[in-house]
């Protein structure tokens, strides 16, 4: 049986029980909080400033998508590819 637990009453207020190391803890209680009613739907909004100030043209996307797929599928050019690294053999 774990050592830890929590219950919830109906009316907010919780019992919290942990342990450690197989030793159980002093529960503690508290109360969450009210979080009041939805009154304003802004996601609409939230939306459009979101898609104004990060999204790029479709089109824009889709080729720079299509780039990335070509060179991964390709191998690096001559100049992509940096000089070759030298590493000390292992002490081993």
């Amino acid at each position: 049986m774990p050592l830890h637990g929590r219950r919830k009453h109906p009316n907010g207020i919780f019992i919290f029980l942990s342990g450690l190391d197989d030793k159980i803890r002093e529960a503690f209680s508290g109360r969450t909080l009210d979080v009041p009613q939805i009154t304003d739907d802004c996601s609409k909004e939230i939306r459009i400033e979101s898609r104004q100030k990060y999204a790029a043209p479709r089109k824009a996307v889709e080729e720079n998508l299509k780039k990335w797929d070509e060179s991964a599928s390709a191998p690096p050019a001559e100049d992509e590819m940096g000089a070759e690294e030298k590493f000390e053999e292992p002490l081993i």
